[in-house]
């Protein structure tokens, strides 16, 4: 049998070629023509007769004996109107001529659906398209004479599954409640729209072979085929289906009835799920991001364990999605935060009294990926501010590091003031989607002699402003907006000096003395402590910018110092040491660390009534010191003290 079905379609391949030469308006040209179309004729017609005694069914759902052309009526019209609506080149969505209204006039609907399968099909036709002639009939015969070899294989597969039960139907037919308004990015790949749960009764397993599917504009103005590349059907997990988003086009009306292949069996008492996923073109008109369309599930074609064939509408609300830019569609977002660190908190930078200081860390952030797409970084920008110094007499360039690798570098300009903003450009660094990136700016710092004094500032920063006007694109190669990206990254005022102190706070300590007895007070010590490095030159660290404040206004704190472990004391109106401690404050040499302790004590009697409380904490404000000499400090280290400082404590007057 298949032999007969191979001779069919190679005649009406034959017949196709010769029709073909013939011409489309099928012109008698030469009687030796005529006698070989007449030939090829009968042999189809004798071939189709045996596969018909073989296998009690025509080779082909419609017998044609005429040519069909507006105008004309029939049965083999109709025939014909329901072929087309099967195959995808439907009529129209509702009324006469529509799936299950097919009639046997051939009109102006027809003739359409006519020469859009004329179109697909590679059917010449030339001024009379629409018409349904020899050649569009011997190409009919061949696709349907090409098609019994698969058939045959599904056939076999059918009969390994086998329905149980007797009538069959569908009791409850229901939308996916989870898919609503979906996303189909450019490029993105079988995206789940629309889903359809059915219920199927207790009587009968039931096999899906069908399903019409109808797209409709919502804000669309464009064919589907600018935006859907692939319209696909799944059964749960797996694909039962898949047609080019062309097939649905306008001389369908966006329907289409898609035949399922495979087993596609829903057991008795089960439900299941058809999804409809679209795939997207990969270059969507940036005037097309963003429109919707809806899908509606029209006609369900199933079979019962009786054989019976059942088509049905399921009634069910269409389901709106919509085609975005790669970017929208994947989520994609690029999020600046500030790192977890000291760079960003102002604190002293060392630099040197003639010579330069390379990279030097003045901002620290990471950026994250987030979403599906994973993003190429080209342009990042920072914006430096000083004060005290213009921008060019204090740093020469600025450094990106990304990861503990230098990935960009830009020089300061001539001429640059206070506030610049830097770009570094042609970075052409890929970051990966979900993944998280540590990032620095650091600086080349130019010497004191250049015009530096010292306690200038310099900071850096990455606000909306400069936020905005990162340039990185996704996958697809579309930029990122400004809405793609999210977060800042402040860094406050760093000061330069060529000498000073670095300081470390270490900790802090009480101990409350209580007590029960009228007339002996409550009191409480609290030490707070840190460390001072000196560089540049011996430093000397005095009591004059050790500042000790309570939450309450007491004047009568005693604050005492002590770096060497020996206990000794002082308190801040009367700083009186030796040893290695001058006239007014402690030597901490070039290089060198020294530990400092602040001990603060509280009196309860401060709260000026027996029985009343009064609420301490100890805190330093600022920590000053001199250079080479031991005289009062005329500098103040200041920087980031809010953590300089104890928790609070009640104690009472007794």
């Amino acid at each position: 049998m298949t032999d007969l079905k191979q001779k069919i379609v190679a005649v009406a391949t034959v017949f196709t070629v010769l029709l073909s030469a013939a011409g489309p308006a099928m012109a008698t040209t030469a009687a030796e023509l005529q006698a070989q179309i007449a030939s090829l004729t009968a042999q189809l017609a004798a071939l189709q007769t045996q596969l018909t005694a073989l296998t009690g069914a025509p080779v082909t759902a419609c017998t044609f004996t005429r040519n069909l052309y507006p105008g004309m009526s029939g049965a083999d019209v109709k025939c014909l109107q329901q072929y087309l609506n099967g195959a995808g080149y439907t009529l129209a969505a509702s009324g006469a001529g529509s799936s299950g209204n097919e009639t046997e006039y051939f009109g102006s609907l027809t003739q359409a659906a006519v020469k859009a399968w004329q179109d697909a099909n590679g059917v010449a036709y030339g001024a009379y398209g629409g018409y349904f002639g020899l050649l569009s009939q011997a190409k009919y015969i061949a696709l349907a004479a090409a098609a019994p070899a698969e058939e045959e294989e599904e056939e076999e597969e059918e009969e390994e599954a086998v329905l149980e039960g007797g009538a069959g139907s569908v009791e409850d037919y229901d939308l996916v409640s989870g898919l609503a308004n979906e996303e189909v990015g450019e490029d993105a790949k079988d995206v789940e729209v629309a889903g359809l749960e059915m219920e199927v009764d207790v009587s009968s397993d039931i096999k899906i072979t069908a399903v019409q599917l109808t797209f409709d504009e919502g804000t669309a103005t464009s064919d589907f085929e600018d935006y859907a590349d692939e319209v696909s059907v799944w059964l749960g997990s797996n694909e039962v289906a898949r047609k080019d988003g062309d097939t649905f086009n306008d001389d369908n009306d966006w329907t289409k009835t898609v035949t399922l292949k495979g087993d596609n069996i829903i057991e008795a008492g089960e439900t299941g799920t058809l999804y409809v996923k679209i795939s997207g073109i990969s270059n969507l008109d940036s005037a097309d991001a963003g429109d919707t369309w809806t899908v509606d599930f029209t006609s369900i074609r199933f079979m019962d364990a009786q054989g019976a064939t059942i088509s049905e509408d399921p009634t069910v609300a269409v389901t709106t999605f919509s085609f975005e830019t790669y970017a929208t569609a994947a989520g994609t977002e690029l999020k600046i935060s500030e790192d977890d660190d000291d760079v960003n908190e102002a604190h002293v930078i060392d630099i040197h009294a003639t010579a330069d200081t390379d990279d030097e860390s003045i901002l620290s952030f990471t950026i994250e990926i987030e979403g599906d797409s994973d993003v190429n970084l080209d342009e990042l920008v920072v914006n430096l501010d000083s004060v005290g110094v213009d921008l060019e007499d204090a740093i020469s360039g600025l450094n990106l590091v990304m990861e503990g690798d230098q990935i960009g570098s830009e020089s300061i300009a001539d001429g640059a003031s206070t506030d610049e903003t830097i770009t570094f450009d042609n970075l052409d660094t890929d970051l990966e989607a979900g993944e998280t990136y540590a990032f620095l700016v650091t600086a080349d710092f130019l010497s004191i002699a250049d015009g530096i004094a010292a306690g200038d500032t310099v900071s850096a920063q990455i606000s909306s402003t400069e936020r905005d006007l990162i340039e990185a694109e996704d996958e697809s190669g579309e930029d990122l907006v400004t809405t793609d990206m999210t977060g800042t990254a402040i860094g406050e005022a760093h000061a330069l000096y060529d000498d000073g102190i670095q300081v470390v706070f270490t900790g802090s300590s009480l101990v409350k003395t209580s007590s029960q007895e009228t007339g002996i007070n409550e009191t409480v010590e609290f030490t707070l402590t840190f460390d001072a490095t000196a560089f540049g030159d011996d430093i000397w660290v005095d009591q004059t910018c050790v500042v000790a404040t309570t939450g309450t206004d007491v004047d009568a704190l005693e604050v005492s110092l002590d770096n060497d472990g020996d206990g000794s004391s002082t308190t801040c109106t009367d700083f009186d040491s030796t040893g290695d401690e001058g006239t007014d404050g402690f030597e901490v040499k070039e290089g060198q660390t020294k530990t400092f302790t602040v001990t603060i004590l509280g009196d309860g009697g401060e709260a000026g009534t027996a029985g009343s409380s009064v609420t301490f904490k100890a805190r330093i404000n600022g920590i000053g010191y001199n250079v080479t000499t031991d005289a009062a400090g005329d500098t103040c280290y200041a920087f980031n003290m809010d953590g300089y400082k104890s928790s609070p404590v009640t104690v009472f007057d007794r």
